[in-house]
């Protein structure tokens, strides 16, 4: 029951979290992503895991696409960091074979953000599944929303065995003290005072990946290889924004002129001569607009 809870909060966070994504509110998306992903567990389903960073890189490639040439490149990296996360936590065994099946509702990028080889890729992975269909088909469901990707995992007590007393063939205290010579006791038989079970590594439970992941897998790939490509040709220092020294500004470093007061007293003489020469501005004379208003008001 408690893992049917938390799986149902779940997808009603993830629920909030896609509308987000279509609503084009990206940031907050991205946002909601990252603070959802902090609060994740152990217990968490794969799939559930890999759809949080999926929205998470999705906005994050989004925005990267849409933003300026200065903030590009972070948010590529962080979109990079989420795919490779969604691709590691839906990582299948090779000898897995489910039946790929391609859904529509997938979210993708916007038109904003369309890669030009996404659609040839997609033609690729429809091919692909149809041949794949007929020789590894092992469920004839077929994936309707993300969400029912998601199979609730239910915790049984099956192993459970109840602590076993100590075996009869270790030598009692009164064998010991009437056998001297016996004196040496093995201590692979005997239990922890602290402990009333041999202590045994706990089973890793097995996850069973629902039909399709594979092509989720390969769409999460294609996305990947997408952001590469763009961070490649982008780079950090591309931007006329960026400084690379981060020194004060050439107007107060480099082209500052010295006090005059620290001069000698003939270079004073040579700067105030060239002061009184050089040739300034005049000032605003607002009486040429006073005149040229009177003119157009004679007029009218």
């Amino acid at each position: 029951m408690v893992g049917q809870t938390k799986n149902r909060e779940m997808k009603q966070k993830m629920q909030a979290l896609k509308d987000l994504y279509f609503s084009r509110h990206y940031t907050r998306c991205a946002r909601s992503g990252e603070r959802l992903l902090g609060e994740v567990d152990s217990s968490m389903h794969p799939v559930h895991l890999a759809y949080l960073n999926f929205y998470t890189a999705l906005s994050h490639d989004t925005l990267a696409r849409e933003a300026t040439i200065k903030n590009r490149h972070h948010e590529l990296v962080a979109a990079e960091e989420y795919y490779r996360a969604a691709i590691a936590a839906l990582a299948l065994p090779s000898s897995t074979c489910s039946t790929p099946t391609l859904d529509d509702e997938h979210p993708s990028t916007p038109e904003s953000a369309t890669f030009p080889e996404e659609r040839v890729w997609l033609d690729r992975l429809k091919t692909k599944s149809s041949n794949l269909s007929t020789s590894c088909r092992t469920s004839s469901s077929t994936m309707s929303d993300p969400f029912d990707l998601e199979k609730d995992v239910h915790f049984e007590l099956k192993g459970f065995s109840f602590p076993s007393p100590p075996r009869t063939s270790t030598p009692t205290f009164l064998e010991i003290t009437s056998n001297p010579r016996s004196s040496h006791i093995d201590n692979s038989s005997m239990l922890s005072p602290l402990s009333t079970h041999p202590i045994r590594p706990e089973p890793v439970a097995k996850v069973n990946f629902p039909p399709g992941t594979s092509i989720f897998v390969g769409m999460l790939q294609g996305h990947l290889t997408s952001v590469l490509t763009l961070k490649e040709s982008t780079g950090i220092h591309d931007s006329k924004y960026t400084f690379l020294n981060p020194s004060a500004s050439p107007t107060k470093s480099q082209f500052r002129f010295p006090r005059t007061s620290d001069l000698p007293q003939h270079q004073k003489e040579d700067l105030r001569k060239k002061r009184k020469q050089m040739a300034w501005r005049p000032r605003f004379d607002p009486g040429s607009i006073r005149k040229l208003c009177d003119e157009a008001l004679a007029e009218l």
